[in-house]
């Protein structure tokens, strides 16, 4: 992949940034995301693979592959929310989280 164009790559990180943060929440042994500015920069100069979350701007979602939590991936991304049983997405939605 090449250099991406700056508006795409802001979208692209900001998703990728609340994704991260989401994923966290799941699993606190996995990185904290960067800034979502950051994370642009670093997907308007190219880079695909972030802690093995691996983006692909052009695609819709930008998230294609999460190789430390597919269960997250699988909830949040493909919306499969009994990928992760103990998820109250009520709770979720206020702020909170049951695990």
């Amino acid at each position: 992949m090449g250099k991406v164009d700056k508006n795409k790559a802001e979208k692209v990180g900001d998703f990728l940034f609340r994704y991260m943060q989401a994923r966290h929440r799941f699993r606190d042994r996995l990185e904290r995301p960067l800034p979502s500015h950051e994370l642009a920069v670093l997907i308007e100069r190219g880079k695909q693979e972030f802690d093995e979350i691996y983006v692909e701007p052009d695609a819709n979602p930008p998230i294609v592959l999460d190789g430390k939590a597919d269960d997250v991936f699988e909830a949040i991304i493909k919306k499969r929310y009994r990928a992760i049983p103990f998820w109250d997405r009520g709770l979720w939605r206020r702020g909170e989280t049951t695990c």
